[in-house]
């Protein structure tokens, strides 16, 4: 009797070193990022142990991280199951919805997840984003509030300062970013964005001084040499405002604005040639940009082709009828 007693109870506590060193194994792996290794961890802690809520949501985590968002949203059911006031796993499994565009059972995941902890900041977070991407502006702005009263971040003033923005409350979002930067001083998108409404407040000098900032953080975010070239343009630096517009098109060479921005600082210092071509470039880019059309007209007007320039400005009134600048321009062309 002893002896088989012992047999069990001796075979219990291998499989529960085996459990604990699987799961450490897992844990271990994770934080090296080394997902695929984790998930076979986590799967042998599974088949030791089928009922820990901890593993299956751990294993959906990792699975998160490869993009098996259908894998990851099974774990945290399974983990939810088990235990069904898991708020994390609700708060995930809404999360892998999100990735798979299930905006409704993403913010019934979140709305549950705060529902069993109203101080999970995060799934405001995530029910902010939804919100947003479903276009409840207000409702967005509300979830992000909450995050920051419970736990302010970068992230939480980013996005409020966003929505913002979309609002045209102009200056909270200002608001938002600039404490988004007190928090991250390297937050290169907050500066970029910051600059991008100084521009459209005429602070062109701060506009400027954004766009630089964003662009020594991160020298790859193209808009941000468009954001800068327009402010160099207002201040009067032409050649600058082109270097930066030229910048941007070398990052990505279909980037309109920029094209538009290099076209429109050609014709003002005469090189209407080389502005005909950025205008060509955005016309094809962009084909029913009526303002392209105009201003290539113009540079065409200066090429001496007249036809040329009637048939844009032409073009540009068919897209925009009311276009009082292409109909005077039209009107003042010589008789050909």
């Amino acid at each position: 009797m002893n002896e088989r007693f012992s047999r069990i109870f001796g075979k219990s506590s291998i499989r529960k070193k085996d459990i604990e060193y699987y799961f450490a194994e897992g844990l271990a792996k994770y934080n090296l990022k080394d997902y695929k290794s984790a998930i076979e961890d986590y799967s042998k802690v599974i088949k030791l142990n089928p009922n820990d809520s901890n593993t299956y949501f751990n294993r959906g985590l990792a699975k998160y991280h490869l993009s098996n968002f259908e894998g990851a949203i099974q774990d945290n059911t399974k983990a939810i199951e088990l235990r069904p006031d898991y708020a994390e796993a609700y708060r995930h499994r809404g999360l892998a919805k999100i990735s798979l565009t299930d905006y409704k059972g993403a913010i019934q995941d979140a709305t549950k997840a705060i529902e069993l902890n109203p101080t999970l900041d995060l799934a405001y977070c995530d029910r902010g984003l939804v919100k947003n991407k479903l276009g409840d502006i207000k409702g967005a702005i509300e979830d992000f509030s909450k995050t920051i009263e419970l736990k302010p971040s970068e992230v939480a003033y980013y996005n409020r300062g966003n929505a913002q923005l979309q609002l045209g409350e102009n200056t909270g979002a200002m608001e938002d970013y600039t404490k988004a930067i007190e928090l991250k001083p390297d937050f290169a998108l907050a500066y970029r964005i910051r600059g991008s409404i100084k521009n459209e407040i005429r602070d062109y000098n701060g506009a400027m001084q954004d766009a630089t900032k964003a662009i020594e953080l991160n020298p790859t975010l193209e808009l941000t040499y468009c954001d800068r070239g327009f402010a160099k343009d207002k201040l009067g630096d032409i050649e600058g405002a082109i270097e930066d517009y030229t910048k941007a098109i070398e990052l990505k060479p279909d980037i309109t604005l920029a094209h538009y921005g290099r076209g429109l600082c050609r014709n003002k210092l005469g090189n209407y040639k080389d502005a005909k071509e950025d205008f060509t470039e955005v016309i094809e880019l962009k084909p029913d940009f009526a303002l392209a059309y105009c201003n290539r007209g113009f540079a065409k007007y200066k090429l001496g082709d007249i036809q040329g320039a009637k048939g844009d400005y032409t073009k540009a009134i068919e897209l925009k009828p009311d276009f009082k600048e292409a109909i005077e321009a039209i009107n003042n062309l010589p008789m050909s």
